[in-house]
């Protein structure tokens, strides 16, 4: 009986040493690249080579989980890029039409057409599935030096929405931009199951609200009025638990009523009653 438990406990101090180890072999960084920013509802994407302000953590097989804390687009003319869409070349996609990508409430694309050298452009793509997308080129900047762009990223097609744009909350002190560089910073608590947010604008701008991967928003909250809000039970066809993260346009917040998804709606919260704007994500019923 004492060898079992000594043993045990060996067993468990040696767990310990090794998760002690793994942890301080995670590093995290700051850092500004040029990449790829993807937005997509439902079947349509848009696809843009932004300038972003990142966090890089890298874990101790050196996978890299990359974060973008704001972006803003390139205003340079001189630019040679080109997009690589398989997708396209095997007939499971297409550019997207000026109604598809207004429809979905995503960019333009460049001049108005989606195509292979445009920034941003655009895709709808035929079935949920997986795909890949990469650019590859040049980028001269102001000052006559030239960034080299060769990135790609990962598509995951789904029925359900996987994000949704809403306004900024009326009375907001901090910029759309500001707001989305707070919830990067904020604890994996009150993030819940919002794998990313964007701003875009000034104090009376937009948050665009990207769940984990996995998780969804229920169709009807891709179309949710401004100064309006939806219950949990309004969902049917996902299914969320609280808290839901919300930005009373100071601070993020979690409330842990029913709302599901809120945009710009005066609301209980734990500060008091005030203006919000926020989703939850959730699984399929």
């Amino acid at each position: 009986m004492f060898f079992t438990v000594k043993l045990l406990l060996r067993f468990f101090t040696l767990g310990l040493i090794l998760l002690l180890g793994l942890s301080s072999c995670i590093h995290s960084e700051s850092d500004t690249r040029f990449m790829i920013q993807k937005l997509c509802n439902f079947q349509t994407c848009s696809f843009e080579i932004v300038e972003a302000d990142i966090d890089v953590t890298t874990n101790f097989l050196g996978k890299e989980s990359v974060h973008i804390i704001k972006s803003k687009p390139i205003t340079t003319k001189a630019i040679d890029l080109r997009w690589d869409i398989p997708a396209i070349a095997d007939d499971k996609a297409r550019f997207a039409s000026v109604e598809q990508m207004s429809g979905a409430r995503l960019p333009a694309c460049e001049g108005g057409v989606c195509d292979f050298d445009k920034n941003p452009t655009g895709v709808f793509f035929d079935a949920s599935r997986d795909y890949v997308v990469s650019i590859v080129g040049s980028i001269t900047l102001p000052n006559g030096n030239v960034v080299d762009i060769n990135d790609s990223t990962d598509v995951s097609i789904s029925e359900f929405p996987t994000q949704v744009t809403y306004n900024m909350p009326n009375g907001s002190t901090i910029t759309a931009t500001d707001a989305a560089a707070a919830f990067a910073a904020s604890t994996s608590k009150l993030q819940d199951n919002v794998g990313q947010v964007i701003g875009s604008g000034g104090t009376n701008g937009t948050l665009t609200f990207i769940c984990k991967d996995g998780y969804f928003v229920d169709p009807i909250a891709v179309d949710l009025a401004d100064g309006n809000s939806q219950t949990r039970f309004s969902w049917t066809q996902i299914v969320t638990e609280a808290p839901t993260p919300v930005f009373n346009g100071t601070n993020w917040e979690s409330i842990g009523i029913t709302i599901s998804a809120v945009n710009n709606e005066i609301l209980p919260l734990p500060t008091g009653n005030d203006w919000a704007t926020g989703i939850d994500c959730g699984l399929p019923i």
